[in-house]
């Protein structure tokens, strides 16, 4: 065998007599093991007669098969030993030892069978050589590749994903992450045994020869004595006793190894079986069955069955257990439970039964789900429900019993064809298969069905378009193959959806439920039904094959052979001519289209005329989505709508027609030639009829619920009963109307020919309560309320009060509530509570159950309940030809009036008006009305009727706004409710103290002509009164006002445009003729609307558009064509502007009315009345406009009409005036403008001053986003705009730059930035309030405030500019503009004015001041640190001289201590300041003086002695400066050092320092550069202003170098660019991103020492730079340190020591004076020693001492 050779070189193997290994590099060896076992996908090594040591777990396995499985799972178990019969241990350990009873297992790689082959699989290793380069996608094409090429392939080698290679030879190496697979022996699998193939080898003890290898194996699998078989020629074929192979050239071996077991899943009838091979059942009893198919109907039939056995073709037996026992060539059917397919699988469903072992930690919440999750998951094999939404999946199939749970036994993938189901299982083939090929599977399972199951088991796939028909059921693996196992027959479901009792139920047959509700017996279907309706527990009824009704809790129907189930669905709905099952709570699966549906009718309506539409769900008021799916999942307060069957109205019934069915029994043998007359004599006996059937061209009543497929029938399932319930006004009240329904009692003798005439005389009439239609036109009066059905009949049930809001009519009833509450909201007012309930479908009604609280009802039916009101839901009600109409969509009435036709319907209501028999409209289609004289409604989803009612009310209505708010006058109405009992004579006051008063919801002028606070918002009819209700916050834009509703959106979209901004969606709002207003639904996101209906989705804001306004003199003007406004004054305007102007400065005066041609009167009194010359103006509110400005870097907000408090000083003829003293003033908070001049003030308590424009000063100007913030220190804003902590200012910006809700940001800590919805600032330490301002443009160093819909006043001049830029630059150049109007596209004016009015086509530019270029950074001078500011000056002279040159001055300020810092003033002139306060101002700069300058870690600190800083960075105490310095130069967030005793050094994350005598504080300056012996301090984005030459240097190096040789011109180097370097001259410096500029300053001094020695004596050297000595000995020159050195010695005395001239050029020295020289060094003798001598070490330490100082050796010397 190959296992046992060992490769010794290529091509060449030896056989070994040792199993002892030694290390050789390039040979390989296989040492034999144990016979071989593989199992479980594992090689075994068997070892007979041994024991393995150590236990790993304590469990004793029964069987062999079942030890290897569980170590085959485990990585921890090595192995398994056979300890007995029956009695197998896992073991921890290999090590063995000899045992005569035992048998030992140990494990080895794992094994992958495919492709005929074993594959061992090795992790971390590759293939040494590959085969060739081809790349394999998948395992399984590199295997099949590598098979057929056996001869020459050693196997897989997998790289990374999509990556697999052929290998070849047989050596490896290591590699992470590869994965070979090596092939080793060839196997074969036949006769339910896996056999090893070896070629070119011969088996020993031959038991018998066969003709074919098929028979031998066969006899070689019933043989215990049998290991294998050996193919000897073609047709000899020897079984053997031997397993071990021996060569035997021409012959091949075929091993016998382990049995291997299949299984799948099928179904017959109402049952799964799962089907085992090869296993028989136990408890096998009766007599032999010669077909499956005949035991499979036995097995069905009897109750003791528990599955069969196939013992052979032919050979059939029942079985009482379900204990399985292999059996070769054996197969075991278990009847697994009723069948469920589920996900294109089958299901086997045990009630009362679970399974054990969890595959995964989740609770799915449906069965599908559950099912989906099982199947992709490898571990689990079913799933048990536990309880209701909990089903969980689990790893074992056993069931066991558990009450009130069950489970589902996963079986296999199953389809349905040719009238059978089909199991599916890939990699397989039958034993036998027939020799006709079938090019298609369809071919193929056709006629393996002809054929029968009994000589046709399924369908083979041998590759594409190769198909043979199975001969033999037994089944073996073959990875090349797929099958198809033919099941029962397919069981065929009829489904019928029908509405009785208010529910919507599916009939299904023949299926069952589960959960017997008691032990009554019913003996109809109705009766059952009935039963099941009002039971709350019931979910179901189930006929029995004895034709006896039981209910059900149980809702899911399973096969259930001769039964027929009803499952109670929902609720049921009935509309488009379909049933609809009503599902609270939930929302159904994936959407079908994207249509949003504002109402639920049209969404019905939609879905019922689209094929694929299975639903409808209510996702929120006024959206509705169709839905492809019926699949559902919770979702409280949604509602969902489920398609059912098509019905028709017929006879005051619904009947669902279901064509190519027929009911199985008549109800009488009468036979009717229409389906009306059958249907009619259905009607009358619906108690026992169960619907019509068509039979042969006739009808029949039919009874009982069977019902078949029969193609020629169509049958009509009889439902619920129609009922109609609308309302109309009849005679000044409120009808409501039932159909079919009848009124009893007698009010008098009379019968009435209309309905208007029967209201009146109802009315007119004391005992009557209402009237009832007893045919056409025939109206009884009656004196009970009490409703009957009755078919043909409608009774009108009158009702007292009524109320009309929103379109919709709502009867009244005093001292009563809704019986039944609908949902769980309360609200504040009627009008909202109206609102909600008109939104849905369920809600009936409401009640107010106590002041300020309504809530709304789901029943008509009403409780007497002192101090409540009820409100019942009616119908859409309008008016035309002063009568009221009821709407009623989806209905027709019975009986035309006449075929004339009307092509529009205010025509048709005129005629239908005039007409007394006519008791409405009904609407056919696009212009098709019709009138009729039959108040009798009838269901057609393609007409409206408009039911004719009593006379119609007028009345006025109009917006205005006042105090903020949007009013809706409405005339003559009066509101409910008393919220204050003071009584105003104006309504101004009125409406002023109402807007201040949250429990008002309104206002009346009541017949005294006082004005009346109200807490009711829903007027009623209320002669010579007048009422304004209170909308929400009003908005005026466009010449409209807006109603602000929050959290509400408005339905119907009026375009298809997304707006990005509440300007341009209001702006189109105003031009399209069906947008009624607009809704904000989300950040930048905003939709014009066609409703104003309003839904509530949180987060959304909805603007109602209401009357168009005016604005001027600071007030908002509301036009009324056609009317006239109060009581006119004396005085006639010609023109409107001078009458607004008169009005705005009237206290008394409520508006004006233009009269006539200039003739113009304002008014006092609030009444609108009719006069069709004339339009009223009606003052509202103030017309508020607010915008901020830029100035000197500081940020003002200016509003009108408003002016501060507390003026003072001297008025200003022009804004920049103001703005330059305010700025320079701390008193000055803000300032007035009047229209003509400013004044300052020392207060911002603000009131409202028509004319007037207040203009506050903010804080520090921040742009960021193209928008102005005011940054407030020491101060926040309120109101998260979002739950995101932002780590940066510029994150936080852009978000808040991007939504209208978002008025700023602040900064709440380090890295701590919060978006927020407030504008208004408070108090809070340390934190950063940065207010949203006006965007703004920056154009010519100028800022300007961009206002969109506004314009400013007055022209400059005549000239209109095309662009903005160049009106902005012509506006710059006159003293006259103070900004810019965009009036149109390529249309600007420049404007003198400086306040703003509202223009909603345009824009105004406000000119601010021009851009402030700030500079800052830290240098050093002197021995000081100074602070770099530009643009700013210092107060207080610390001398009287003026100073010619920056250092000049900084050197001075240095030796002054009165001295604080410098100014320049100007050009060459510098003065030392007194004080360190810093004010802007524009030309000049500062240098602020610091501490004493101490230079580490390439910055400048500013040592300031007895200070500490306040605030901790970090928690850490360090024990050096220079550590503590390191540490805060490396993080931005720290500014400074705080030395706080000894040792102990603090990082400070502010410098805002306090005297402490024991402390020392360094605070944190620019980053420094050394450089060319001076000190250059780096300042990021900036430039020189002036560069002192033109000359470009390549390098900074270059540029240092040449700026410290010419110190006393320049001032530093410009970066500009890679490879650009200039030199800069003076202390101006402009922005320049990306630039830097590196500014010289003080010279970088340092020291040093050395030793140097001869052989007598050491000398000691200090070594100073940039220095030179006096006394310089010039003529001889030393080249090298050495030299020096040696000269300096050798002088014994004569030289001080040298200076260094430059590199290789020294001279000795004389002097000890030392002086500053950049680029020198001045080295000087400091003493002389002799006690070192020669042997101390080499005679000069550091010889490049003058170049790298720092890397002296310091501890080899130690120096005294």
């Amino acid at each position: 065998s190959v296992s046992e050779l060992q490769r010794e070189k290529a091509s060449t193997y030896r056989l070994n007599s040792s199993s002892t290994v030694k290390y050789s590099k390039t040979r390989s060896v296989w040492v034999k093991g144990g016979a071989v076992v593989k199992a479980s996908g594992v090689n075994w090594s068997k070892k007979t007669k041994k024991s393995f040591s150590g236990y790993y777990s304590s469990t004793n396995y029964k069987t062999l098969a079942l030890a290897l499985a569980a170590c085959a799972k485990s990585s921890g178990c090595k192995g398994v030993t056979k300890e007995g019969t029956g009695k197998y241990r896992l073991n921890s350990s290999t090590t063995s030892k000899t045992n005569t009873a035992s048998t030992a297992y140990s494990k080895g790689s794992t094994l992958v069978i495919s492709n005929d082959y074993y594959w061992t699989k090795v992790s971390d290793y590759k293939f040494k050589t590959n085969l060739s380069t081809t790349k394999y996608t998948t395992q399984a094409l590199a295997l099949a590749a590598c098979a057929s090429k056996s001869s020459t392939c050693s196997g897989v080698t997998y790289v990374s994903k999509g990556k697999y290679y052929l290998g070849k030879g047989d050596s490896f190496k290591s590699g992470s992450g590869y994965t070979t697979y090596k092939k080793t022996s060839e196997i074969k699998s036949l006769n339910d045994y896996y056999w090893t193939v070896y070629s070119d080898y011969t088996l020993s003890g031959a038991i018998k020869s066969y003709k074919t290898l098929a028979l031998a194996m066969a006899a070689c699998t019933s043989s215990a004595t049998c290991n294998g078989v050996t193919t000897h020629s073609t047709s000899v074929h020897k079984t053997n006793t031997a397993y071990t192979p021996a060569s035997g050239s021409g012959k091949t071996a075929y091993v016998k190894g382990s049995a291997y077991t299949s299984s799948y899943a099928t179904r017959y009838e109402s049952h799964m079986y799962m089907v085992h091979q090869p296993y028989i059942l136990a408890g096998a009893y009766g007599s032999k069955i010669k077909t499956r198919t005949a035991a499979f109907k036995a097995c069905e039939k009897a109750s003791a069955c528990k599955g069969f056995n196939r013992y052979g073709s032919g050979n059939y037996k029942l079985a009482k257990k379900t204990t399985k026992t292999q059996t070769v060539g054996a197969s075991a059917y278990i009847k697994s439970g009723t069948s469920i397919i589920s996900g294109g699988r089958l299901w086997g469903l045990y009630e009362g039964y679970k399974l054990s072992g969890y595959a995964d930690t989740t609770k799915y919440a449906t069965d599908a789900k559950a099912f989906t999750a099982c199947t992709s998951n490898s571990k689990c094999k079913g799933v048990t429900k536990e309880a209701s939404a909990n089903y969980r999946i689990n790893t074992g199939s056993t069931a066991s019993v558990k009450k009130s749970m069950e489970c589902y036994i996963m079986g296999s993938s199953v389809t349905t064809s040719n009238g059978y189901y089909w199991a599916s299982k890939s990699s397989y083939e039958f034993d036998t298969v027939g020799s006709t090929k079938y090019t298609t599977l369809a071919d193929a399972k056709t006629a393996c069905v002809k054929a029968g199951s009994a000589k046709c088991p399924g369908v083979s796939k041998h590759g594409s378009k190769e198909y043979y028909l199975g001969s033999d059921r037994n089944i073996h693996p073959n990875s090349d193959y797929s099958i198809y196992l033919m099941g029962g027959a397919e069981v065929t479901v009829t489904t019928v959806s029908i509405s009785y009792g208010n529910y919507a139920w599916k009939m299904k047959k023949p299926m069952h439920l589960s959960g017997k509700l008691g032990t009554t017996k019913y003996t109809t279907r109705n009766k059952a039904l009935t039963a099941c309706a009002a039971n709350t527990r019931c979910n179901g009824v189930t006929k029995n094959p004895k034709g006896v009704y039981y209910m059900y809790t149980g809702s899911t129907a399973r096969p259930g052979s001769k039964m027929v189930t009803y499952i109670k669905e929902g609720k049921s709905h009935m509309a488009s001519k379909t049933i609809w099952t009503v599902k609270s709570d939930v929302v159904l699966g994936s959407d079908y289209g994207s249509t949003k549906y504002t109402s639920l009718a049209s969404a019905l309506e939609a879905c019922a005329a689209a094929s694929g539409c299975k639903g409808v769900s209510k996702i929120a008021d006024g959206n509705y989505k169709l839905k492809g799916t019926t699949t559902t999942t919770s979702s409280t307060g949604k509602k969902s709508y489920i398609q059912g069957s098509s019905v028709t109205e017929y006879d005051d019934y619904y009947w669902t027609e279901k064509s190519g069915y027929q009911f199985d029994n008549k109800l009488a043998k009468t036979a009717y030639a229409t389906k009306a007359k059958a249907m009619d004599a259905c009607s009358v006996k619906a108690a026992t009829c169960s619907g019509v059937s068509k039979i042969s061209k006739k009808y029949y009543a039919m009874k009982g619920s069977d019902i078949s497929v029969k193609s020629s029938s169509t049958s009509y399932v009889i439902g619920d009963r129609v009922k109609i319930t609308s309302y109309i006004i009849l005679g000044a009240k409120a009808w409501s109307v039932h159909a079919p329904y009848a009124l009893s009692g007698a009010a008098d003798k009379k019968t009435y020919t209309t309905v208007n005439k029967a209201g009146d005389a109802c009315v007119a009439n004391s005992k009557c309560v209402g009237f009832t239609r007893t045919a056409a036109n025939k109206f009884s009066l009656n004196t009970k309320a009490t409703l009957t059905e009755k078919t043909s009949n409608i009774a009108y049930v009158k009702h007292d009060k009524y109320v009309t809001y929103n379109n919709r009519l709502w009867p009244k009833f005093s001292g009563y509530k809704l019986s039944k509450q609908y949902g769980s909201t309360t609200y504040t007012t009627d009008s909202k509570a109206m609102t909600a309930c008109a939104k849905s479908t369920s809600c009936k009604g409401i009640s107010k159950i106590a002041t300020k609280k309504y809530i709304l009802g789901s029943t008509t039916t009403r409780t007497k309940v002192s101090k409540n009101v009820a409100y019942l839901k009616g119908d859409e009600i309008a008016t035309s030809s002063s009568l009221h109409w009821t709407k009623k969509s989806g209905y027709a009435l019975n009986t035309k009036q006449s075929t004339k036709k009307y092509t529009d319907l205010s025509s048709a209501k005129v005629a239908c008006a005039a007409a007394a028999t006519c008791e409405g409209v009904v609407k056919h289609g696009t212009k098709k009305y019709y009138l009729y004289k039959d108040v009798k409604l009838v269901g057609n989803d393609d007409r409206i009727t408009y039911l004719k009612g009593g006379d119609e009310v007028t009345f006025t209505t109009m917006t205005l706004t006042n105090s903020n708010y949007v009013w809706t006058y409405k005339n003559p109405y009066k509101l409910e409710g008393v919220a204050s009992k003071t009584a105003y004579t104006t309504r101004d006051k009125a409406l002023k103290a109402c807007a201040a008063m949250s429990s008002c919801n309104g206002v009346t002028k009541a017949a005294d002509k006082k004005f009346y606070l109200k807490t009711g918002s829903t007027p009623h009819y209320g002669k010579g009164q007048t009422s304004y209700i209170k909308g929400g916050k009003a908005v005026s834009y466009g010449g409209y006002v807006w109603t602000t509703k929050s959290n509400k959106k408005l339905s119907g979209y009026a375009d298809t445009t997304t707006y990005t901004s509440l300007s341009n969606a209001l702006k189109a709002c105003k031009k399209s003729s069906t947008c009624k207003g607009v809704t904000k639904e989300g950040t930048n996101k905003y939709r014009i609307n066609s409703s104003t209906t309003t839904s509530a989705v949180t987060g959304y804001t909805g603007y109602t558009k209401g009357s168009s306004t005016e604005t001027t003199n600071s007030y908002v003007w509301t036009p009324k064509s056609k009317y006239q406004l109060g009581t006119p004054g004396k005085t006639v305007y010609k023109t409107k502007a001078l009458a607004a102007a008169a009005c705005a400065k009237s206290s008394t005066c409520t508006g004006y009315t233009k009269y006539g041609d200039a003739k113009y009167k304002i008014n006092t009194g609030s009444d609108v009345s009719s006069k069709s010359t004339s339009t009223a103006y009606v003052r509202g509110g103030y017309s508020k406009t607010s915008h901020t400005l830029f100035y000197s870097d500081t940020v003002f907000h200016a509003c009108s009409p408003y002016k501060y408090a507390d003026a003072y000083g001297s008025k200003y003829s022009s804004l920049a005036k103001v703005l330059d003293a305010c700025e320079g003033a701390t008193k000055c908070l803000g300032f007035n403008y009047d229209g003509s001049n400013f004044q300052m003030t020392s207060s911002t308590t603000k009131s409202a001053a028509v004319g007037y424009v207040a203009y506050k000063k903010g804080g520090d100007f921040v742009s960021s986003d193209g928008y102005m913030w005011d940054h407030q220190k020491n101060a926040k804003l309120t109101g998260y705009y979002n739950k995101v902590t932002y780590t940066s200012d510029a994150k936080a910006y852009a978000v808040c730059a991007g939504s209208t809700s978002c008025k700023g940001v602040t900064k709440e800590a380090a890295k701590k930035y919060r978006a927020n919805t407030g504008s208004t600032t408070s108090t809070s330490k340390g934190m950063h309030a940065y207010i949203q301002g006006d965007p703004f443009v920056l154009y010519s160093k100028y800022y300007w405030s961009e206002v969109e819909g506004y314009t400013l006043s007055g022209y400059v001049s005549t000239t209109v500019y095309k662009s903005r830029d160049k009106a902005m630059a012509a506006c710059l150049t006159s003293s006259k503009c103070h900004g810019v109007t965009k009036e149109a596209t390529s249309n600007y004016r420049t404007n003198t004015g400086y306040t703003i009015s509202e223009s909603s086509t345009r824009t105004a530019y406000i000119k601010g001041g021009a851009k402030v270029n700030y500079q800052s950074y830290s240098t050093t001078y002197s021995s000081y640190t100074w602070t770099f500011k530009f643009p700013h000056t210092l107060s207080g002279y610390a001398d009287a001289v003026t100073y010619k040159t920056r250092k000049a001055a900084l050197k001075a300020c240095a030796s002054n201590s009165k001295c604080l810092g410098v100014t320049k003033e100007k050009a060459s002139t510098y003065r030392l300041n007194s004080s360190s306060t810093v004010k802007y101002s524009k030309t000049r700069s500062v240098w602020v003086k610091g501490g004493a300058v101490v230079k580490a870690s390439g910055v400048n600190w500013s040592k300031k002695t007895k200070k500490s800083f306040s605030g901790y960075y970090s928690s850490t105490n360090y024990k050096t400066l220079a550590l503590a310095l390191a540490a805060c130069a490396k993080s931005s967030g720290c500014k400074g050092v705080t030395k706080e005793g000894t040792g102990k050094y603090r990082l400070n994350s502010s410098t805002t320092s306090k005297t402490n005598t024991a402390s020392t504080a360094y605070s944190k300056g620019s980053t420094l550069v050394i450089s060319n012996d001076y000190y250059w301090t780096k300042v990021s984005d900036y430039k020189f202003k002036t560069n002192l030459s033109t000359t470009k240097y390549t390098t900074q190096a270059l540029a240092l170098a040449a700026c410290a040789s010419k110190s006393s011109t320049c001032s530093g180097v410009t970066y500009v660019s890679k490879g650009k370097y200039y030199l800069g001259k003076g202390d101006t410096k402009s922005s320049s991103t990306g630039a830097h500029v590196l500014v010289i300053g003080s010279n970088y001094k340092k020291y040093w020492t050395y030793i140097h020695a001869d052989s007598t004596k050491t000398w000691v050297f200090k070594a100073s730079a940039p220095y030179t000595m006096n006394k310089l000995q010039t003529k001889k020159t030393y080249t090298t340190v050495d030299d020096v050195n040696d000269a300096v010695m050798a002088g014994k005395g004569t030289y001080t020591g040298f200076t260094r001239i430059s590199s290789s050029k020294y001279q000795l020295n004389k002097g000890t004076t030392q002086t500053v020289s950049v680029g020198k060094v001045a080295v000087k003798v400091i003493g002389v020693y002799s006690s070192y001598g020669a042997t101390c070490g080499p005679r000069t330490v550091e010889r490049n001492f003058l170049e790298m100082p720092a890397l002296l050796p310091t501890k080899l010397w130690a120096l005294p």
